[in-house]
């Protein structure tokens, strides 16, 4: 899909490509920040949209901040998060990528 750009993008604690979890419609990827966050979500719901054609129907829904918690967490520093995570994975560029229940 092609990126929509906007003079609407506001600051937010997320950026694009990250991984999310809104407690309503699972998990999902924030793929635009026009107006915060625009999630496209991994599972079918009839509530959801298309986010103005950026993303497939009933995958895509405008949130916010409050409505998120990330889904995933990278570390640089790996020793102890070895320990804890031992299912993390460790990525090419040295982070250790730690998904969250």
């Amino acid at each position: 899909m092609e990126e929509k750009l906007s003079d609407n993008i506001t600051s937010s604690k997320f950026k694009v490509g990250d991984r999310v979890i809104y407690n309503r419609f699972g998990k999902g990827t924030v793929i635009c920040l026009d107006g915060g966050p625009n999630v496209r979500f991994d599972l079918w719901d009839p509530t959801l949209h298309n986010l103005d054609g950026l993303c497939e129907n009933n995958h895509g829904w405008h949130c916010n901040d409050i409505q998120l918690k990330l889904a995933e967490i990278k570390v640089t520093d790996t020793r102890l998060a070895r320990k804890m995570y031992p299912n993390a994975i460790l990525l090419e560029d040295g982070m250790l990528l730690i998904e969250v229940d």
